[in-house]
């Protein structure tokens, strides 16, 4: 009940207002970053994500800086972009979420990790597509397999979880216990980033979107360099 209560507190404080939306200017920051992620994780010989998993991925979530930590109780907080693949296989124009949770028990410090989904199934994609999804309720969630090169483990693919995570801290990967922790749509600050309000669904499968700030291009471009079918 306490770790129910706690997240719900957590999520409401992660829900971005139009006062507290990050500009124009923040939102190109977080979609360079997210692609700087993208770019050190795959650059990673020995343990990168793997190309199959990337080629048959629904979407892909890039979260920069997550923060999690705390005394006693802990919480998590992030804010990053979501792209999903288009019906030519493509990937689409980044759409903003902020991701929060917390949990109680005996823990103290704090970490910041860059975070990697592979979102593998229709069941995760639909929650993110719902505005709100909790990872581990709404979607199944395990540690994805490394090595571009190597097999895909049988634990990872015959599990069939709906979300793959890939986390580092400080240039090394790092576990990280995401049950719990909700993706939210960040709509305000989707808004600053393409200059007229848009659903999630409209910017990551409507097709409406033509004109992609530079930003978004180059992370576009990136994606397409590792998640081409």
């Amino acid at each position: 009940m306490k770790k129910i209560s706690f997240y719900l507190l957590v999520l409401a404080l992660c829900s971005v207002s139009p006062a507290g939306a990050a500009g124009k200017r923040e939102a190109d920051l977080t979609v360079d970053k997210a692609r700087v992620v993208l770019e050190s994780m795959m650059n990673r010989i020995d343990a990168s994500v793997p190309s199959q998993m990337l080629r048959t991925a629904y979407a892909v979530v890039i979260i920069p800086s997550m923060l999690k930590g705390g005394l006693i109780i802990g919480a998590s907080y992030g804010s990053g972009i979501i792209s999903a693949r288009q019906e030519d296989g493509a990937m689409g124009p980044p759409a903003f979420f902020v991701a929060g949770g917390g949990s109680v028990g005996l823990q103290i410090g704090g970490q910041s990790i860059d975070l990697i989904l592979i979102i593998a199934s229709p069941t995760g994609l639909g929650g993110v597509l719902k505005n709100q999804m909790t990872i581990g309720a709404d979607a199944s969630v395990a540690a994805g397999p490394l090595g571009r090169r190597g097999e895909i483990s049988a634990s990872g693919i015959s599990a069939g979880s709906d979300l793959y995570s890939y986390s580092s801290s400080a240039g090394l990967f790092a576990g990280v216990s995401l049950d719990g922790t909700g993706l939210g749509y960040d709509r305000e600050t989707t808004a600053a980033y393409y200059g007229r309000e848009y659903t999630v669904h409209q910017v990551l499968l409507g097709g409406l979107i033509k004109d992609i700030p530079p930003s978004g291009q180059y992370l576009v471009e990136s994606l397409n360099k590792y998640m081409a079918p």
